[in-house]
């Protein structure tokens, strides 16, 4: 819903509006999920219909039929943490609430190399189990010494034969643990749900011996209503994940191939009478400065004869408040329009904090949930993607999640230091190749300002390429089988319900180099249901052969891979109907991103060009400890052979090594991704101002001058705050003289942040500069003495000198030995 609507309708209209959008988001909800449904469908406490186990005409389990995802899983919701007090939701620290029970950590492990000799029953608590490993959770267990870590690009990393996993090699993980139920968190008129954050790649779950539920999709949460399990004291808690799964066919991406637990698994308690789900609309118009409000909550039965207070903060200063009372409606809507609010954007990520608090017939608070919001709007326009009435452009990269030690578990201060180092390199952009990242990375995203492309589990490369091969997509491209339109359908819809609340995410992602079909048109069309205030973008295998192609059943933007800097002019410059952004561009392999700037000239010539997305962000090479105890940098076949032959080092593509060091090409990314730009004409400094936002009072400017390496002057520049896309000509200093001297002049302009100015930049950083010869160097003094000798024996190529003597290995290209005044240096 555009904010000018809302802002036209008045609140009542707006309200009404929401209103309506909940009923329609359910209803294509409940359309999809009708295809998982059988008709010995169970209801839970809460009302919520859940999917039973599916007896599949295709498979005898339900890991190998594309049509059961998931059995006794809760709906999707956005993600928040309901507290006891508003208090507690205002401090967000959910391990220190009564309602939470963090059970990450030590538990018994068994593997099996096929789901044939699985350890059956081991989820009853009379199992004796103390004979098992121990593993650390999350954890993948292959870098726990269990099985090997895989390596391919296109291909599975087992012999495709979908819907079917294979039988022999198809290792299967059973943890187990106790864990006792803290006084007072189960009871009466109480919920308890079951949270796994994410598990490769299908899993069961049971809770003292009793089935609670299975999951697929290893990058998106899964929960599970445990209430009726439980008791009061000792528990015991069990999960059995399925290494290959149905699920494995849609998760052929171009990364490690992992297994087990990956992200945080705990129980959190909510009363009976809770809020099920919350969706913030927050959209902004110029006109005023105005902020529009659009926020629905979805409530249990329970909730019936209580009450929502709604407040929105700046600070400690209030700016909406509202209460309404809850009646026989699950949906309860609030709209306002608020004036004088600063947009959200990747350049000024300014947040609010909106606050919910739900009480009950009696007016005691029942639960408390605040979130940071940021209101700002995101369309297409004129060929444009614009955000805030403004077209942006992206300079991203496109991240993995990825440890050297870890693997795909993800530590917070990882995570953070991702952040800030984009932040440092000018990366205003990132694409969550290829699925849904921990909700953590998104939190980062809003607070310190990043566009987010956020991607769907979604990639079946193998198939994709076979029918483009053989021109034969119809046979082979998943997305136009009807068993699997499903799968593709609520993998999209399950990451909008999750993550839909957050103002980083300007773009859904359908998937990643998966063909075609009916599959991703009805993806885009159920996404567009539940969110209609963001583009939605795929790209199908059409799309890079016919580039003239309208896009628009699959994509909202033309998002090519890997397109030419000529291929970019000729679309900027043709009949071109979308803007175009490169998802995949500039790959980041050894010592690469040298026309990288020639991309860019081509960007800020054409506006329906908009940027891209490099590949990668990080190498995902993994530490691994040689005989001689030396720790080196694993990659593909270095772990033993697979069955599918191993890629070596093509996942070593980043922008950044594994242990976050900067690759050199780092230094490349940073200059050509610098939002200020300086060119000479003459005496006179012209000075553009890249952002798409921002003036430039928030930088400081100075300038050196070097003689051969040597600074002889340097001194601070006055720059104005230019306006964002602007420019301004500034007169050279007096002391900077141009033309020929007395050996090499070079000046040197930058651009430092100031305070403050960009959110994880320290005061002082450079973000932008350029160097200008002003005069050339003289020329060498000519050699003196004998010239070198050179001769060839076999493979070795030898310069002598009366100095000393170098040879090369001409096999290798390596220097083989080297000795100067009698020293051998190599």
């Amino acid at each position: 819903m555009a904010s000018g609507e809302q802002v036209s309708l008045g609140v009542a209209g707006a309200r009404e509006m929401v209103m309506q959008r909940f009923k329609s988001v359910r209803m294509a909800i409940s359309t999809v999920s009708a295809l998982a449904l059988s008709a010995c469908a169970t209801m839970g406490q809460d009302g919520v219909t859940r999917a039973p186990i599916k007896e599949a005409s295709t498979a005898a389990v339900p890991w190998e039929d594309p049509e059961v995802n998931g059995i006794n899983r809760l709906p999707m919701r956005s993600s928040y943490f309901a507290y006891e007090t508003l208090e507690a939701a205002r401090a967000g620290d959910r391990s220190a609430s009564d309602r939470f029970l963090l059970l990450n950590g030590d538990w018994a492990f068994n593997f099996a190399p096929n789901p044939s000799t699985r350890p059956v029953g081991f989820q009853d608590p009379s199992f004796d189990v103390s004979g098992w490993d121990r593993i650390a959770v999350p954890g993948n267990w292959e870098l726990a010494g269990y099985g090997t870590p895989l390596y391919v690009n296109i291909e599975y990393v087992f012999e495709p034969d979908q819907p079917r996993t294979p039988k022999d090699d198809n290792p299967v993980g059973s943890y187990r643990r106790a864990f006792d139920l803290p006084p007072g968190f189960a009871g009466e008129d109480k919920q308890v749900i079951l949270h796994f954050g994410a598990v490769s790649s299908a899993y069961y779950v049971w809770v003292n011996g009793e089935l609670a539920g299975y999951s697929e999709d290893s990058k998106l949460p899964a929960e599970f209503d445990v209430t009726d399990l439980l008791r009061e004291g000792r528990n015991e808690i069990a999960f059995e994940v399925y290494r290959y799964s149905d699920g494995s066919y849609l998760e052929d991406q171009d990364m490690w191939m992992l297994s087990g637990p990956e992200r945080d698994i705990y129980l959190y308690a909510r009363p009976d009478a809770h809020i099920a789900d919350v969706e913030i609309g927050a959209g902004w118009t110029a006109a005023g400065s105005t902020g529009t409000l659009s926020t629905g909550f979805t409530v249990s039965s329970a909730a019936a004869g209580g009450s929502i207070d709604l407040r929105v903060r700046d600070g400690a200063r209030e700016i909406f408040a509202e209460r309404r009372t809850i009646g026989g409606n699950r949906d309860i809507a609030f709209a306002g329009t608020l004036p004088g609010i600063e947009p959200w954007s990747a350049e000024n990520p300014r947040l609010y904090d909106l606050e919910a608090v739900l009480r009950g017939a009696n007016g005691e608070v029942l639960e408390a949930i605040v979130r940071p919001i940021g209101f700002r709007t995101v369309e297409i326009r004129n060929k444009q993607l614009l955000v805030n009435g403004k077209p942006v452009t992206i300079r991203g990269v496109n991240r993995h999640e990825h440890d050297p030690e870890t693997g795909r578990v993800v530590s917070r201060e990882s995570m953070e230091e991702d952040i800030r180092l984009m932040k440092t390199l000018n990366v205003n952009a990132v694409r969550t190749s290829h699925y849904p990242n921990d909700p953590y990375l998104y939190e980062l995203s809003d607070r310190y300002g990043l566009y987010v492309m956020d991607e769907a589990n979604v990639e079946s490369h193998e198939y994709f390429q076979i029918g483009m091969n053989e021109n034969a997509a119809e046979e082979y491209e998943l997305g136009r089988k009807p068993e699997w339109i499903h799968a593709h359908v609520e993998r999209a819809t399950r990451m909008v319900e999750r993550d839909r609340n957050h103002p980083s995410i300007i773009m859904w992602s359908l998937g990643n180099e998966a063909g075609g079909g009916p599959a991703f048109i009805e993806a885009k069309a159920a996404v567009e249901a539940i969110d209609p205030t963001r583009p939605v973008i795929y790209r199908p295998a059409e799309a890079q052969r016919l580039p003239a192609l309208t896009m628009a059943p699959y994509s909202d933007v033309f998002v090519p891979m890997y397109y030419k800097v000529d291929e970019l002019i000729a679309y900027a410059e043709g009949p071109n109907q979308q803007p175009l952004i490169e998802v995949e561009y500039a790959h980041a392999m050894g010592n690469s991103l040298g026309n990288l700037h020639e991309y860019w000239d081509a960007i800020y010539k054409y506006p329906v060009l908009q940027g891209g997305f490099v590949w990668d962000w990080v190498d995902q090479t993994l530490n691994k400890t040689a005989p001689d105890g030396r720790v080196f940098q694993a990659y593909g076949g270095d772990f033993g052979p697979g069955p599918r032959p191993d890629w070596d080092n093509f996942l070593a593509n980043g922008i950044i090594q594994a242990d976050r060091t900067l690759n050199p090409h780092a230094a490349q990314l940073k200059h050509v991704y610098q939002p200020i730009a300086f060119a000479l004409d003459g005496r006179q400094l012209n000075v553009t101002n890249r952002h798409d936002f921002r003036d430039l009072s928030g930088f400081d400017f100075a300038w050196k001058l070097e003689r051969e390496g040597v600074r002889i002057a340097d001194g601070t520049l006055s720059v104005p705050d230019i306006k964002a896309g602007e420019t301004a000509s500034l007169a050279l200093p007096r002391d900077v003289s141009i033309g020929m001297g007395d050996g090499e002049r070079v000046l040197t302009v930058e651009a430092r942040a100031r305070q403050g100015a960009i959110l994880m930049v320290g005061q002082g950083d450079v973000v932008a500069f350029e160097q200008f010869v002003l005069s050339e160097r003289s020329g060498l003094a000519a050699a003196s003495g004998p010239a070198p000798s050179v001769t060839q024996s076999g493979e070795t190529l030898s310069v002598a000198t009366d100095g000393g003597a170098i040879a090369f290995d001409m096999a290798t290209g390596t220097i083989a030995s080297w000795v100067s005044g009698g020293e051998d240096l190599v």
